[in-house]
């Protein structure tokens, strides 16, 4: 059994207003006169589900109350969107309200090598500079990870479109044809409908497949394989390279909580009611106790149910290669 002092600590409220004393569980006074990224996602247009700017200014608030000097931070996407190129992204924050809050956006979109996990990461410069980042996470579900929160927020936000499409590759599937039966337990077990088999052949629509790894754990024969790493042990490897020797505050955000993330223009009501705001100093604990609440508020697994994506295995794997603890002292202000 885990002794309470190795516990992770994360904090729990429900009010806005806590956010200042929330900050005092952790060494929020190492922030003071420092030049601070402020990670999170800006949204898409037409999607009213993002993070509130009035709750981002708070923190900003906060910071400039330390002398620190914070600006909002972003790196653009891999997919077809407007936010692909700096101009667009600046756009739809303006849209969305995140240009009045009271200081810079500073979208990323170059990258200094760093080298984690035996190999190296294409990170985001603005966030290699930075010894400090504050990281702000909207919870919602995701077709990839079951679950996005903080690991997901800078195991893909946090790196260039380079390694983005690099993590997105690495979940590619290798089928053996000498080694498969075409038993069918495969096209059963995938959620996706990317695998299909028609007499002794086996195919794969790779527009379909997620890389999930789900095909592979069900296979009786070891007759399938993932090219590297599936998807949300890229995402683990990828933000581990990316926080590896920063101090950083993770704010996860239970609000508006849809089956999707940001990234689209979701018009789908949220999963459940409002829960409130966490904040750790462990992208793990705070990912494992954000699951749990949501979890406890649905009374069932709504990430796993919705999206056929077990959310639990980024923290999991997180733990594995200590990126972080999934065991956590919860303390509700």
């Amino acid at each position: 059994m885990v002794k309470e002092k190795e516990l992770s600590k994360v904090i729990f409220f429900d009010k806005e207003e806590k956010l200042h004393e929330s900050f005092r569980y952790f060494n929020f006074l190492d922030f003071k006169n420092k030049k601070i990224p402020i990670k999170l996602h800006m949204g898409e247009i037409k999607n009213k589900y993002h993070v509130s700017p009035a709750f981002v200014k708070h923190v900003v608030d906060e910071l400039k109350n330390l002398g620190a000097k914070p600006f909002l931070f972003d790196t653009t996407v891999l997919y077809l969107s407007i936010r692909r190129f700096k101009i667009g992204y600046k756009f739809i924050a303006a849209i969305n309200g995140y240009l009045k809050i009271g200081c810079n956006v500073v979208i990323g979109d170059k990258g200094k090598n760093v080298y984690a996990n035996n190999r190296f990461f294409d990170v985001a410069e603005e966030l290699c500079e930075s010894t400090h980042i504050i990281a702000i996470s909207h919870v919602t579900g995701h077709n990839l990870t079951g679950f996005a929160g903080a690991i997901k927020n800078f195991g893909m936000g946090g790196v260039t479109k380079k390694e983005k499409k690099r993590i997105h590759s690495g979940g590619q599937l290798i089928h053996f044809d000498e080694k498969c039966s075409y038993c069918g337990l495969c096209v059963k077990t995938c959620s996706f409908k990317a695998i299909t088999i028609e007499k002794d052949n086996w195919s794969l629509n790779e527009y379909k497949c997620i890389g999930c790894g789900s095909c592979v754990k069900t296979c009786p024969e070891g007759a399938l394989l993932i090219k590297y790493l599936d998807f949300q042990k890229g995402l683990c490897q990828s933000i581990k390279a990316v926080v590896n020797g920063k101090i950083v505050i993770y704010i996860n955000v239970l609000k508006n909580i849809t089956s999707q993330c940001d990234c689209g223009p979701s018009i789908r009501p949220p999963l459940c009611e409002d829960i409130g705001y966490l904040i750790s100093n462990d992208p793990v604990a705070i990912d494992k106790a954000s699951i749990d609440m949501v979890n406890k508020k649905t009374k069932g697994n709504i990430f796993q149910i919705n999206n056929k994506v077990d959310p639990l295995d980024q923290i999991k794997y997180g733990e594995e290669i200590k990126l972080g603890s999934s065991s956590y002292k919860l303390i509700e202000l």
